[in-house]
């Protein structure tokens, strides 16, 4: 089961998990994995970034001759983001993702709803959003009207699914019960 599943994944689902619903399961890292990993995060990009602009300054007269000056002026603006999109990316759901393939059982992590009426999307149809993860891993999708006609922004949820403690592939959802 593990073998088919690493099978289907691909390239774009190991380091693009956030658009993981698109060609099977939908993945979500915890808030706490997602907490742990900022740091790192920031830091790992920022060498990524250094290092391509040292590389594209190091090549500046072949640069000069292929790109004008507004492009170069793009690169050297948006080349930060998307370092940062990838360090993030990596760090914060492709490990958890790899580790809930080989090591998981059937875990319940706690999460805080954001918005729980998202609009729809292409890939994404009827999700809510949940607070502190990173911009594209912050939703569930296929959430049923009736539960989120329930929730409220601030309430907790428990998603059920195959996971860790750091990650989890929902595949149910239940409203967090406080125990009295």
């Amino acid at each position: 089961m593990v073998c088919a599943h690493i099978c289907r994944s691909g390239l774009l689902r190991e380091h693009y998990s956030c658009f993981s619903f698109v060609v099977g399961s939908q993945f979500l890292p915890s808030t706490y994995w997602a907490k742990v990993t900022y740091f790192p995060r920031i830091v790992i990009a920022a060498i990524m970034c250094l290092h391509g602009l040292h590389l594209f300054k190091k090549n500046a007269e072949i640069n000069e001759r292929i790109y004008g000056k507004f492009k170069r002026a793009f690169i050297i603006i948006v080349s930060p983001l998307l370092c940062y999109g990838f360090a993030a990316l990596t760090l914060t759901a492709t490990f958890p993702m790899k580790w809930a393939l080989f090591a998981s059982e059937t875990v319940e992590i706690e999460f805080v709803v954001d918005n729980p009426n998202r609009r729809n999307r292409k890939y994404c149809r009827r999700s809510i959003s949940l607070e502190g993860l990173p911009p594209g891993l912050d939703r569930i999708c296929g959430v049923t009207e009736d539960f989120a006609s329930r929730l409220e922004a601030g309430s907790k949820i428990v998603v059920i699914g195959q996971g860790t403690s750091i990650g989890v592939f929902p595949r149910r959802l239940r409203e967090f019960q406080a125990d009295h």
